[in-house]
């Protein structure tokens, strides 16, 4: 096992075009991965033009953060497809925009060979916890999740052969 300050880089594709992790997507949120072997941590800062009221950060661009990480948590420790089944939010302090935030995930609980408890949290650059996330997440393996028909083979392979191999 790795010790908790040595962080490697997560690979994505990319081309991939994902609101939360696309590197491709101008728009969005570009969030890049690390793991230390023990969680899941991202850093960014949020842009002025994801605001809410006056100069906070959206709800909805909080949770999209703390999605992303619990979803990048399982790809990365279980080596698997997923989706998010549910999440419950607790926003615990506000997010300024400007502000450099940090994300961890890890997995809290083994449900079954098919379904994960994911925990997320949220810290601000004082470390104070701003935001925190539960959610259960179903596995799927190459051939269950090509059943759904919504990602087209290409993207599939590549996302085994580079994502899910590392």
């Amino acid at each position: 096992m790795q010790s908790m300050d040595n962080w490697i880089s997560i690979k994505n594709l990319p081309h991939k075009k994902c609101f939360g992790c696309g590197p491709a997507n101008d728009i969005g949120l570009k969030l890049e991965f690390k793991s230390n072997q023990e969680v899941v941590k991202t850093e960014t800062v949020i842009p002025a033009r994801l605001a809410g009221w006056a100069n906070l950060t959206h709800g909805g661009i909080t949770a999209t953060v703390l999605d992303e990480t619990m979803a990048w948590t399982v790809i990365y420790f279980k080596r698997c497809f997923m989706l998010t089944k549910s999440m419950k939010v607790d926003f615990i302090r506000p997010i300024f925009v400007g502000d450099k935030i940090r994300c961890e995930g890890r997995i809290a609980k083994e449900i079954s060979p098919k379904e994960v408890i994911i925990k997320a949290e949220i810290f601000n650059e004082a470390g104070e916890l701003v935001a925190r996330s539960e959610g259960s997440m179903a596995l799927y393996d190459g051939v269950s999740i090509r059943k759904f028909g919504f990602l087209d083979e290409d993207f599939l392979t590549e996302f085994e052969e580079i994502v899910l191999k590392q």
